[in-house]
């Protein structure tokens, strides 16, 4: 899935006048959080493989209601509509730790968290 997929589904459910340049940069900051999550499962990832600068650029979730929420929250925001914002952050954050949580259950070691007395 690229950036460019997230953006046309954006603008089917929530039209914006928000330049690509921003849409980008407020896709790296859930690209940032999800490499901050993953890196203890998948190993080190630089600083240059999380920015994102352009909309054919590979995004890490297959699952673009993520993405969406976060920036229908974002334009929200920026448009100072706090009962929306308010909303689709609570959407977001719903779908992200949903996500998370589909994620550890697929990743965790089965030793992970047993001990020995």
């Amino acid at each position: 899935m690229t950036i460019q997929d997230i953006k046309n589904r954006l603008a089917e459910v929530h039209p914006h006048q928000y330049s690509d340049s921003m849409i980008i940069a407020w896709v790296n900051d859930v690209e940032r959080d999800v490499s901050m999550f993953l890196r203890p499962f998948e190993g080190i990832i630089t600083e240059e493989s999380e920015k994102h600068d352009a909309l054919t650029d590979e995004v890490m979730l297959e699952e673009p209601d993520v993405y969406v929420e976060y920036l229908i929250s974002r334009i929200c925001l920026a448009n100072e509509e706090y009962d929306r914002y308010n909303n689709h952050a609570a959407l977001f954050d719903a779908r992200y730790t949903e996500w998370k949580e589909r994620y550890l259950r697929a990743h965790t070691p089965i030793y992970a968290g047993k001990f020995k007395i």
